[in-house]
Parts: C-alpha cells; structure tokens; sequence
C-alpha cells in the first residue's frame, strides 16, 4: 500500500497545506486534488492515489482554496464561475515547487462546495529550440528592444 500524508489522519491541517504540497512532490505527483467530500487525492505516473485518510469537507476545501487564491475564492466561486489562480512553495532558498491551480464551484449532498485541483509546473521554462520556434522567430524576440507582436 502506497503511504498517506500522516498529518491528515484524522482531519486534513489547512495551515500545512504547503508541507502537504511538498509530500506530495516527493512523491513524484504531477496532479493534486481536493475534492470535497473524499480525501485528498494525488496522481503519480498516470495513477491517482489517496494522498491523505482524512476526507475533506466542504469548510477544509474553501480553507484551501481560500490559501491558494489568496483573496475571495469563495465569493468568486459562489457566483458560479471557476478560479484560475498559482501557488509556490519554497522548499529552498531560491527554490520553489510552483502549481497552476484551478478552484470550481461543485455540488456535493444537495450544498455548495469547492473542488481544488493544482498541477505540479516545470522547475525550469523550456527553451525555444524545444519547443520548435523557428530562427526566425527566435532572432526576432530576443534581438529585438520594445514591444513584438507575432
């Protein structure tokens, strides 16, 4: 059996979350989900997996979300849109583990409730050549002073 985050035994910490995140890093997650009303799930290699024992209720979730948006999540969310939002944890001085985070409004036993999920971002921006910009293109944007339009 795969290891739970301990810390959630009983009922998920929300002022760990950031520990919880780096766990799940160590772990090799490319995925983390929050979902109210289950427990805290994380994805490793294509296969999603419990990360914590404790299930998350719907006060957990907005907590969290609340932590990751860093403003009014809930008050964005009641009116029925989704949140787009980043998170960094630094695990390093001048190291950070940084997640692109969505926030959507869910129905969970007939109430309100958030779902959280957040994927692990690449260390490192790639470069142009791998991601096949042409010369061309490459000479324009990093020769050029001022404003591109491409």
């Amino acid at each position: 059996m795969s290891a739970l985050w301990e810390p959630a035994a009983h009922f998920f910490p929300t002022e760990r979350l950031d520990a919880f995140l780096v766990w799940a890093w160590g772990e090799r997650a490319s995925d983390v989900v929050f979902p109210a009303g289950a427990p805290a799930l994380i994805e490793v290699d294509g296969r999603v997996r419990r990360g914590t024992e404790s299930v998350l209720d719907g006060v957990v979730v907005g907590e969290i979300a609340e932590r990751l948006y860093e403003g009014s999540a809930v008050g964005s969310l009641l009116s029925g849109g989704a949140v787009d939002c980043s998170h960094a944890v630094s695990i390093e001085r001048g190291r950070d583990i940084r997640f692109r985070c969505n926030l959507s409004p869910v129905q969970v036993n007939n109430s309100f409730a958030i779902n959280a999920t957040l994927r692990l971002l690449p260390g490192k921006a790639p470069a142009l050549e791998e991601l096949g910009v042409e010369d061309e293109v490459s000479s324009a944007l990093l020769d050029c002073v001022g404003l591109n339009l491409v």
